[in-house]
């Protein structure tokens, strides 16, 4: 571990923040600016020995740069050239939810804020192909203004899990894995984040650890006496205080068993926004989602296509730690005890173990014990069928997102969206129209004002094989947009539209530009320097709904110098210089006195000349001494003012071509368009017209 004062590249460690098995995490400032923040982590060298440690270190590198969401915390910077190498992030003031918690459950309203952020976290994830894998209160920090923010992505994960596994070996806190953790082979990551989520959600609720570690025995027994409590364990329930639909979400996303466990995490969050803190559910009724019309049955043994079964149980509080009497010989040869069961040989208690010593049941066995703390389930049937959706209404290639119950579509072919099987009953479809708009957010309070929504309610019936549905919906009309530039700019917008009609809702990026050279496509000059043509992009949002504001673009021109005609305003008077020769110090004083649009200040502020304008100069007073000398200092701008009388500037291939004394470069034009000389004969028109040297010269025509 570094200690305070030690360095980490450019950061000065302050404190150390924690450690995990990724590395350890400092507050750090920067040696430069003490007040600029970081949170550093760092691979430790002895965790660099480990065989895979700095792979997934970079692989967690990698992930995190490549997230920007308001719940994730943010990196800003990785180097992995360095020894060691570190992770620069953001520094986020705050407390861990794992030390809020010990203060017991949060009030509602916050308490349902930092549930959904962290679901909306989970869902950013999940739909970038991402899984985090240590998702539990320590990982948690939450801001004085609430916001969360998920941390640690050590054991992250992309969807292709042989990026950065090792072996079969399953990484994670036990109190926040699932049941199926001791089976590395078989864990779905995804699964996994939402039972932590839900979890988590659980004791946000109710303050209550819901797996907690006893503290006694080793590591090993410890990992597993909360394993074995959650084989078999009924769906957390955070108890009748809370409504039937947030006891409903909470034991979907904590079912034992995987294939029923709720796992897209943005339907949680809907679920969520939909349930209330006050509406007590009578006992006995399921934790698991009920059809219109449940029928029970016996329990079977193999699940008949098309149905999806539940099981039934008494709500009861999860347990805090196994049996006593199960504990005492979990570090033993001796086989496990046996509790007194019925004379046939059946049991609440199925024992798998016999006979085993608890160091032949780390993580790499393929089979467990199946406990069961209740009675025999009652099963019930939910019927489901797979459905195909089809889109009608609107124009070929609109830009279109469908989701039936929130869960987007398995695959589709044009208008035709096919969804897995469904559960009978009524279903909400939602279309989701307009281009750039997030899957996380549409339909819902943060989905962009552009994207037209439409609900629609459908029904699930029984029949077999798949139930088409079909679903119009009306393209979102045109609307009469006011825009409006500055004299003298000009507007161009992405998608190429005309900005002078009707448009769909979405957003644009308008262009304005504004010069005399711009090129013909001023796009180009986004990206590069274009001489005498400012451009700025500005974005333009036609709303879906609501009041539709007047766009004006932000651009406005500066006045400028244009080649072959005068500048704006009067017209210089005077001139000065032989023909044909050039410009000196005394003859440019003697026109700057009849022209004070040309005066530092003034040229300078209009844009026509740079702070090296004038330089050693005493108001229109030349440098002492320099009267006859060549005038530098001077910016093209200027000298082809100065030159206007005469006809402008020297041509670039007039004489003299080459030249042995003086300046070293003469400002000339080239069809009326900015040029210079160079001594040795070469010519060039990258000119910047404003700006000012000591070391170039100008010629006049004549």
């Amino acid at each position: 571990m570094l200690k305070p004062g030690e360095t980490i590249d450019i950061w000065v460690v302050e404190k150390a923040l924690g450690a995990g098995g990724m590395g350890s995490v400092y507050r750090c400032h920067n040696r430069h600016a003490r007040r600029i923040l970081a949170a550093v982590k760092v691979l430790e060298s002895s965790i660099r020995r480990i065989p895979g440690a700095e792979e997934r270190f970079i692989r967690e590198a990698e992930i995190l740069f490549s997230l920007d969401h308001p719940n994730i915390v943010k990196v800003r910077n990785v180097r992995t050239d360095l020894d060691p190498p570190y992770l620069e992030m953001e520094f986020v003031e705050g407390r861990s939810l794992e030390d809020m918690l010990r203060e017991g459950a949060m009030p509602f309203d916050q308490a349902t804020s930092v549930i959904a952020q962290l679901f909306d976290a989970i869902a950013y994830l999940h739909a970038r192909g991402v899984r985090h894998r240590d998702v539990k209160p320590a990982n948690l920090l939450v801001q004085s203004n609430g916001t969360l923010k998920l941390v640690d992505f050590g054991l992250a994960m992309e969807a292709d899990t042989s990026r950065i596994t090792q072996g079969t070996m399953a990484f994670g806190t036990v109190s926040y894995a699932p049941p199926e953790w001791v089976k590395p082979d078989q864990l779905d990551p995804m699964a996994w984040d939402a039972y932590a989520a839900g979890v988590v959600a659980y004791e946000v609720l109710t303050g209550d650890v819901a797996f907690p570690v006893s503290g006694g025995g080793s590591a090993r027994q410890q990992a597993m006496q909360v394993i074995l409590a959650k084989q078999g364990h009924p769906p957390l329930d955070p108890g009748p205080t809370f409504s039937r639909d947030l006891r409903n979400l909470i034991g979907r996303l904590t079912h034992s068993d995987a294939a029923h466990r709720l796992i897209d995490l943005d339907e949680a969050r809907h679920l969520l926004g939909a349930a209330g803190p006050d509406r007590p559910r009578s006992a006995g009724m399921t934790l698991a989602p009920l059809p219109d019309e449940p029928t029970s049955e016996a329990p079977i043994t193999a699940e008949p296509r098309g149905a999806t079964w539940y099981e039934e149980s008494t709500p009861q509080p999860a347990p805090k730690s196994m049996p006593p009497e199960l504990l005492g010989s979990m570090d033993t040869a001796a086989p496990l005890p046996h509790p007194a069961g019925p004379a046939d040989g059946s049991s609440s208690v199925l024992m798998a173990l016999m006979g085993l010593t608890f160091a032949a049941v780390v993580i790499g066995l393929g089979g467990w014990a199946a406990w069961t703390f209740t009675r025999p389930p009652t099963v019930v049937k939910v019927l489901e069928r797979p459905v195909a959706v089809t889109v009608s209404g609107l124009p070929p290639a609109t830009p279109t997102l469908v989701r039936l119950r929130g869960i987007p579509p398995e695959s589709h072919e044009g208008w035709v969206y096919r969804f897995g099987t469904t559960p009978h009953g009524p279903a909400t479809v939602a279309i989701v129209v307009g281009a750039d708009c997030p899957v996380v957010d549409c339909p819902g309070s943060g989905c962009p004002e552009w994207c037209a929504v439409t609900e629609q309610t459908v029904h699930i019936v029984d029949g077999e094989g798949e139930q088409s549905l079909s679903v119009e919906v009306a393209a979102p009309e045109a609307r009469e947009v006011e825009v409006k530039a500055a004299r003298g700019v000009t507007l161009a917008a992405r998608p190429e539209v005309a900005l002078d009609g009707a448009l769909a809702p979405g957003r644009y990026q308008v262009l304005g530009y504004a010069g005399s050279r711009c090129p013909e496509d001023p796009w180009t000059c986004v990206d590069e320097t274009c001489d005498d043509c400012e451009v700025e992009v500005a974005e333009l949002i036609v709303p879906w709904q609501g009041e539709v504001a007047a766009f004006e673009h932000p651009l406005t021109p500066k006045a400028r110098v244009t080649a072959p005609g005068p500048k704006p305003g009067p017209r210089p008077t005077g001139g000065g210089g032989a023909k044909g020769g050039l410009i000196t110090h005394g003859a440019f004083a003697r026109w700057l006195a009849k022209n004070p649009d040309w005066h530092k200040d003034a040229a300078v502020a209009a844009g026509h000349a740079d702070a090296n304008y004038l330089s050693g100069w005493s108001g229109i007073e030349p440098p002492a001494g320099k009267s006859g000398t060549p005038m530098v200092n001077i910016s093209w701008n200027a000298a082809w003012a100065y030159c206007f009388p005469r006809g402008g500037l020297a041509d670039v291939d007039a004489e003299p071509k080459t030249w042995s004394s003086g300046p070293t470069i003469e400002y000339r034009q080239k069809s009326g368009d900015a040029a210079w000389r160079m001594e040795d004969g070469s010519t060039s028109t990258a000119v910047k017209g404003h700006q000012s040297n000591g070391f170039t010269a100008a010629r006049c025509k004549g």
